[in-house]
């Protein structure tokens, strides 16, 4: 009797074990159909989104494309500051400077900037009609009275402090920086679209 108390609960441990993997077994098969339902749910959602808003599928891949664009453009400045940085680390340059030389430094780096952005906003009006060189003016504008409430800002706590010509000349300069990376990807968007300027 024993022996068969044993085979039958063998028995019906496996019916178990076979109930539970084949239980198991419909669940992932169950998940992955509800994933691809939920997938298809998203895309049709995304598709409706875009027909009331009059986008089109090319549109978003374009709105992509610039979007990455920004971000090479970004890694490409970010690469040329890291090497000028690099540089001077390596001649030893920054040893033994005064707050004051510093301060010249700081200065200079921010007027080398804002050259760089002038130069990138006259390449960029040779790509736009009249109306777009208006926008683009009283957006520069706004842009320049920003930067200057931004600067006073960052160099507000340190009012009176030695620093604060230095403090001025760095955000003057990254704010800038900023600025090219947005306006350099424009540039390059519209190059791309309409090739070389006549």
């Amino acid at each position: 009797m024993p022996d068969f108390l044993g085979q039958a609960l063998l028995i019906l441990l496996g019916a178990l074990l076979s109930a539970a993997g084949f239980m198991l077994k419909r669940r992932i098969e169950g998940r992955g159909t509800i994933e691809v339902v939920e997938k298809t749910e998203r895309l049709l959602s995304l598709r409706d989104k875009l027909k009331v808003s009059g986008t089109t599928v090319e549109e978003l891949g374009a709105f992509e494309s610039l979007l990455l664009g920004r971000a090479e453009v970004a890694a490409k400045v970010a690469l040329e500051y890291e090497h000028r940085a690099v540089e001077e680390i390596e001649s030893g340059a920054d040893h033994g400077l005064t707050q004051t030389e510093l301060n010249i430094r700081a200065n200079e780096a921010a007027q080398r900037a804002d050259v760089k952005l002038k130069m990138l906003i006259s390449e960029l009006e040779s790509f736009m009609r009249p109306e777009e060189l208006a926008a683009l003016h009283e957006a520069q504008a706004a842009w320049e009275n920003y930067r200057q409430k931004h600067v006073e800002f960052c160099g507000e706590q340190y009012r009176g402090g030695s620093i604060r010509p230095m403090i001025h000349g760095i955000a003057f300069e990254s704010v800038t920086i900023n600025r090219i990376v947005e306006l350099d990807s424009e540039l390059q968007e519209r190059k791309r679209l309409h090739g070389p300027s006549s």
